[in-house]
């Protein structure tokens, strides 16, 4: 198994800090080198085989290595949130507001949370949802 590229647009799990972010574009033109953009807005850079073992791309770090990690509530959240036909900008809102306003553990006792949810229960996935969207669109 080739040990995966990133490329701009590419989720990614920094397991140092426990947050997504998204690559904004090759450093250097390298494969495995890049800036990232996390959930936070903050700037980071991933160097290649110095940060091969903090990276998972896809459930695969930069190494190779295979790696579990948490669901990417952004994007299972924009997925969610569209087929409630919230629009995107009301999305962004509200992710901006999710990761602003609560803790790094607050966030993740709602996924935590979101988990629990059967995803073939239309009615508790309602009540997640329109919870959520009191508290996070303003």
């Amino acid at each position: 198994m080739a040990d995966p590229e990133l490329n701009p647009n590419d989720r990614v799990y920094l397991k140092d800090s426990g947050e997504y972010a998204t690559v904004r574009r090759r450093l250097l033109g390298l494969k495995q080198s890049a800036i990232l953009e996390d959930d936070l807005g903050q700037v980071k850079v991933v160097a290649g085989v110095a940060d091969s073992h903090r990276v998972v791309k896809n459930g695969l770090r930069l190494d190779g290595v295979l790696d579990d990690v948490p669901i990417d509530f952004r994007t299972v959240g924009i997925d969610v949130l569209t087929s409630y036909a919230v629009d995107s900008d009301t999305q962004g809102r509200m992710f901006t507001n999710f990761m602003k306003d609560f803790t790094k553990n607050e966030r993740d006792s709602y996924v935590a949370l979101f988990e629990t949810i059967d995803p073939q229960d239309s009615e508790q996935i309602a009540a997640f949802v329109n919870n959520m969207r009191t508290m996070l669109d303003y």
